[in-house]
């Protein structure tokens, strides 16, 4: 199959499902050479042939076998800027609601081309044209070289986000040629991609290039100041010995993706949000839950969520995670979040309500509430204010033991690649789980307002209601779940929050 764009003809595959699939499309120049480090170009108008068959190459970063784009049979490349396209019977010449993925991965890892990213079986599924993307991470999309380079480099510390805003733009320029309604764009992330989603909504850069977001377990806590990016270039230039942007820019590819293990040691636990964006103040406010408060993204209706236990997941990792909990945790705030208040007597506070004298299950549970729910619902009481706000809260736990309702557990069902995870989510999962995320997901992207079949109607939130739909085997709307703990935590927030 073929679609005339701006930038050239797509050649796609049409399968015995009449799915049409349009895979490693191009978006921007290769960010590679003198363009390594800068604001992505957007590819010029052209008559060329593009050959959509297969995913792009994956961004560099370390190998990781539980990272599965990072081992990808496309291989890791500087010039990584593509995505990905699906449309169930696309002949029928409708405009269908458009969906783009953002992957998660810490900003240092992660790609479209992860088998549980493949958006085939949503896109099958709810009648939506499905899109997902790779973008810039870790050293060459979120960290600032404007102290070596000039002002061309003033975007280094958050390039990563320009790269998705650029995706953005050909989306809306192109996606109806694929059958996706341009007026009807709903991005939506996880972890990582979350943050990204989020901070999207405070940046003028993208303003009108979606209309709603769907946040999975990452908020607008997810950046970081710039002296702290400019403090990890330093650190980054001198470890390969260069002192000018020149010589960074003649550093071979695989010795900047080595690096990485030994300069993040420097700083604390690795996956952690070392690579944050960089909040300069400029295309990504200093405190972007002010920005919001103040409506900036008035007219975006928000879906958003975490997991019951979201740091369980980081024991995929580190054998004694339970004993580094605290350090994982300062470390984070050390990143992205102002100073905390009255920080030990909530603490204090929060593990005499929680009636647990394991204290290193507290921790964990600290975690939790300190850099996904709490963040999460800040941002659902200043988009409310404005505009309708979806929250869940999902709750279902993994087979694998020790994992609970873990970080990014929800994925599976989200995109209906079950077979895929059964490693994570392990065996005798509910039938109609995914079945009905997909759908609530999908009505949202659709019309604004998340519903299933089989679950009960999902009120919007607010400040006095705290309408939140649980999500597990059975669903269920509670107001305010976990309350008592919200409002202990909310003590170490300062009040701007």
């Amino acid at each position: 199959m073929q679609i005339k764009t701006k930038t050239g003809t797509v050649i796609g595959k049409t399968d015995h499902n009449n799915m049409s699939e349009f895979l490693g499309i191009p978006y921007a120049l290769p960010p590679v050479g003198e363009l390594r480090f800068k604001a992505p170009v957007p590819i010029p108008e052209s008559d060329q042939q593009i050959l959509a068959y297969n995913f792009g190459h994956t961004a560099v970063q370390e190998i990781d076998e539980i990272e599965s784009a990072s081992i990808s049979s496309q291989g890791q490349s500087e010039d990584c800027l593509t995505l990905n396209i699906w449309n169930h019977n696309m002949a029928s010449g409708i405009q269908k609601p458009v969906m783009v993925f953002i992957h998660g991965g810490s900003y240092s890892s992660g790609g479209s081309s992860d088998p549980l990213y493949n958006g085939y079986n949503f896109a099958l599924n709810q009648d939506v044209v499905f899109v997902t993307l790779n973008y810039r991470v870790n050293f060459f999309g979120f960290m600032n070289f404007e102290e070596y380079g000039g002002s061309e480099y003033k975007t280094s510390g958050y390039n990563g986000l320009l790269d998705q805003i650029c995706a953005l733009q050909w989306i809306k320029e192109n996606i109806s040629a694929f059958g996706g309604d341009n007026e009807n764009i709903t991005i939506l992330g996880e972890s990582a991609g979350g943050g990204s989603v989020s901070l999207l909504m405070t940046m003028p850069k993208a303003k009108g290039l979606f209309h709603k977001v769907i946040a999975q377990s990452g908020s607008l806590n997810l950046c970081k100041g710039s002296f702290l990016s400019k403090q990890h270039a330093a650190d980054f230039a001198s470890r390969l010995g260069c002192e000018t942007i020149d010589e960074l820019l003649k550093v071979p590819t695989e010795e900047i993706r080595k690096i990485y293990p030994a300069w993040a040691e420097n700083y604390g636990p690795k996956y952690s949000i070392l690579f944050a964006p960089e909040a300069d103040n400029e295309d990504i406010p200093r405190d972007p839950f002010k920005e919001l408060a103040g409506g900036c993204a008035s007219n975006i209706k928000l879906m958003l969520g975490t997991n019951a236990n979201e740091f369980n997941y980081w024991k995929l990792y580190f054998d004694n995670f339970d004993d580094m909990a605290i350090k994982f945790l300062e470390d984070q705030l050390y990143i992205t979040t102002p100073p905390l208040i009255n920080e030990i007597a909530v603490r204090e506070e929060f593990f005499r309500y929680r009636q647990n004298h394991n204290m290193k299950e507290n921790n964990i549970a600290l975690n939790d509430e300190i850099l996904f729910r709490l963040p999460a619902i800040h941002m659902a009481e200043k988009q409310s204010r404005y505009n309708d706000v979806y929250m869940y809260y999902f709750t279902w736990k993994s087979r694998i033991k020790g994992l609970g309702a873990c970080h990014a557990l929800e994925l599976p069902f989200v995109f209906g690649n079950m077979e895929e995870e059964e490693s994570f989510t392990g065996l005798d999962v509910p039938d109609n789980l995914s079945s009905m995320m997909q759908e609530a997901w999908a009505s949202f992207a659709k019309a604004g307002k998340p519903s299933a079949k089989g679950a009960p109607q999902w009120a919007a939130y607010n400040d006095a209601d705290r309408n939140t739909m649980i999500i597990d085997s059975q669903w269920t709307m509670e107001k305010d779940p976990e309350g008592a703990s919200r409002c202990i935590i909310d003590k170490m927030f300062s009040d701007n929050r």
